[in-house]
């Protein structure tokens, strides 16, 4: 081919996307790695000191040995592992409130290998929490702009869900469906997102939650106030607004189906339940007992109660959980003015649902499962940097020192049995 060919208008374009699209993807990873890396070192970290406190000083407090010796398959890691390991019909009754399909693949896997369970948990958590600041990235940048999901990976990275993704909980291979499932919404890729959304479901009960941004999608085409949009899609980085075309019926009956999905795989397992033990809501039942997550009950509440018994001395690790919920309330209003409407009401939802039991436990990475809420507070954070004139990256630095100086405190009380993961 000669040169002038090599140069032709086709050719340009073909190799110029593909350039793109390649120094993109690397840009990317790059963006990721480094504070991926970081917030697993802060947890293995946490664990290392905990094994070292557990060796040296001794405490006395009772399972803090056997929590440390656990490492990371403690806590709700070892109900997975035993589930990966024995099947639902080979453990207690209680094992089912953790949804199948996350323990089905370690089962899988460990069919196919000769490794363990245990080791199959923790590199499908890790490996896929990687794919979720990927996945994270490109929807942070498709919503607001590259400097922001750079910001948001580092939030998302060192918090306090590096703890839970490291250790072999559900939670990686959950944000994983999670941000595939808003990024594809945001790109109009509703399959994409229909298929997320199902296996979303199957994976974690608030699953069912990622059936709000095609709803809202939906009803604002019904209702007739499409607000300013771009061609690139449902949501406008421009306008930082719900981006909705004219929808017609096949583009409506994809959102619907991308709505129910979500739906239809938590329902599934459900169903299953009441198949083999008798009880749809068995699952759900043994997640809300009051030795548990307990009931229904309003944050005001609960935090009411939590601050009593913190004044008394008593219950301090639950108290742990007050300045989350407190920042990620505040935040899921914010993000009201700073996202598109799917994605702020997703935020909220997830928020309103992980703080209203009257058992504060776990819930940080319950509500960092609300990822659109990491987006807002990078956005403030790089509206903060915008403001300052001396040394303008020092507010994004001292939030990522407090929290992984968090999470690696709060990972440290987690083996040392003090905090509920």
């Amino acid at each position: 081919m000669s040169s002038e060919e090599s140069r032709s208008p086709g050719n340009r374009t073909i190799g110029g996307r593909l350039r793109s699209v390649t120094e993109r993807r690397t840009s990317r990873w790059g963006s990721i790695l480094v504070p991926y890396l970081t917030g697993r070192l802060i947890v293995i970290g946490a664990l290392l000191s905990a094994r070292y406190l557990d060796s040296h000083i001794h405490p006395s407090e009772s399972g803090v040995h056997a929590r440390v010796s656990q490492g990371l398959l403690g806590w709700d890691a070892g109900w997975y592992q035993a589930i990966a390991a024995h099947g639902y019909g080979g453990v207690a009754r209680q094992a089912l409130r953790f949804f199948p399909l996350y323990p089905e693949l370690a089962t899988i896997a460990h069919s196919l290998t000769s490794l363990s369970a245990g080791f199959w948990l923790i590199a499908f958590s890790n490996v896929a929490m990687l794919g979720a600041l990927f996945q994270l990235h490109a929807f942070a940048e498709k919503i607001s702009s590259r400097q922001v999901a750079t910001i948001t990976i580092w939030l998302a990275s060192v918090s306090l869900v590096a703890l839970v993704t490291t250790m072999g909980y559900a939670e990686g291979v959950y944000l994983l469906f999670v941000a595939t499932s808003l990024l594809s919404v945001a790109n109009g890729k509703y399959a994409t997102a229909s298929l997320a959304g199902l296996l979303a479901g199957l994976t974690r009960p608030l699953g069912v939650l990622l059936a709000i941004p095609p709803a809202v999608l939906i009803l604002q085409s019904i209702i007739g106030r499409p607000p300013k949009h771009s061609s690139s899609g449902p949501p406008s980085r421009e306008t930082g607004q719900t981006a909705t075309r004219s929808l017609g019926a096949r583009s409506i009956s994809a959102l619907a189906l991308c709505a129910l999905a979500p739906v239809a795989g938590g329902l599934s397992y459900l169903a299953w339940s009441w198949w083999r033990f008798g009880d749809f809501w068995l699952p759900l039942s043994l997640q809300t007992a009051s030795s548990r997550r307990g009931g229904l009950s309003d944050p005001i509440s609960t935090m009411k109660n939590d601050f009593n018994l913190l004044v008394h001395g008593h219950h301090i690790g639950t108290a742990l959980h007050m300045p989350w919920l407190i920042l990620a309330g505040s935040i899921a209003v914010i993000a009201f003015w700073k996202l598109p409407l799917p994605f702020s009401a997703f935020g909220a939802a997830t928020i309103a649902v992980s703080a209203s039991s009257s058992n504060l436990d776990s819930f940080e990475r319950y509500a960092l499962s609300a990822l659109p809420l990491l987006v807002v507070g990078a956005i403030l954070l790089k509206a903060k940097e915008s403001r300052t004139s001396i040394d303008s990256n020092q507010p994004l630095y001292a939030v990522i020192a407090i929290f992984a100086a968090s999470t690696f405190a709060y990972s440290l009380l987690a083996f040392m049995n003090m905090y509920v993961p």
